[in-house]
């Protein structure tokens, strides 16, 4: 490591830890919006779509899920664990450049694996589910890119920005599906649109905010730290399939054994116990995560 970040680390460290704790209560309005918003987003939607319609959505989010972890979770895992060093070393514009360098090329690579999981699969996906993994495929991109920019501000440390695009994104996906809905009479399908013009619209506000139209450049890639990154976030990927095992895999089995209605059902039920359990960890590892593995 350089001799400059060796010198530097115990003060970062130190810094941080003393943070630790406001930063935790910075985060508490993002997740606690956002947990209220879309609670009210359940008790809507499950009166203006079908159990059939919502259970092909959440199929839907399984599948961008599991293309989210073999195509982004790596880089998003690597952003949290290098970019305090990079920064520390002055050299963010070679760490922005080498992230988007491999999602460019992660993102490549998924794509050829789903078009030939489409090829495997035609003939035993359902009509009334090819449409939404159809759009679940655009959302996959978008929502890789949002998810390394999000996370950005996490390890920058800019608690209240990272709260602001939370509660912007559930707020936007809310208003902006039942607008479609009423609008265009459509069914689930349309918080997949939303989901994607929602987070397509922040994408651009980050990348302005990072001002990354000036600073990626493609000669500054280094090779070396994409090995880095993946040598690092690649165990992490193995650690997310067994969670997505553990936690949404169920789906497909119900779908298999069942039918998509009951899908819809069990997940509406699942999330509501879910995302309460779930709240008060996610705020607290906000906040503490970045100092864990650095």
């Amino acid at each position: 490591m350089h001799e400059s970040v060796k010198n530097n680390q115990p003060l970062l460290i130190d810094s941080i830890l003393k943070n630790t704790g406001k930063d935790a209560l910075r985060y508490v309005p993002g997740k606690l919006v956002r947990g209220i918003i879309n609670f009210t987003a359940l008790l809507i939607y499950t009166r203006i779509f079908t159990a059939e319609d919502y259970g092909n959505f959440y199929l839907t989010i399984a599948a961008i899920t599991i293309l989210s972890i073999l195509g982004a979770r790596w880089l998003v895992e690597s952003v949290n664990r290098f970019y305090a060093q990079s920064k520390l070393k002055s050299d963010l514009d070679r760490f922005y450049s080498t992230i988007f360098y491999s999602y460019v090329l992660s993102t490549i690579v998924v794509l050829l694996l789903v078009a030939g999981g489409i090829l495997i699969l035609r003939g035993k996906i359902s009509d009334q589910l090819l449409p939404f993994l159809s759009i679940g495929i655009t959302v996959y991109i978008a929502d890789s890119i949002y998810g390394i920019l999000l996370y950005t501000l996490r390890a920058s440390l800019q608690a209240k920005s990272f709260s602001v695009y939370e509660i912007l994104f559930a707020t936007g996906k809310l208003a902006l599906s039942l607008l479609i809905v009423f609008l265009f009479k459509m069914g689930a399908i349309s918080l997949l649109y939303s989901i994607f013009l929602v987070q397509i619209t922040l994408v651009i506000f980050l990348f302005k905010k990072f001002s990354l139209h000036r600073r990626i450049r493609w000669q500054l890639v280094s090779k070396q730290q994409i090995k880095e990154f993946f040598r690092f976030g690649s165990p992490l990927i193995i650690s997310s399939l067994s969670m997505w095992l553990l936690l949404l895999c169920d789906r497909y089995m119900l779908n298999f054994f069942r039918n998509p209605a009951e899908v819809g059902i069990y997940s509406v039920s699942y999330a509501v116990v879910d995302r309460s359990v779930a709240l008060l960890y996610t705020i607290l590892m906000l906040a503490a995560y970045p100092i864990i593995i650095f």
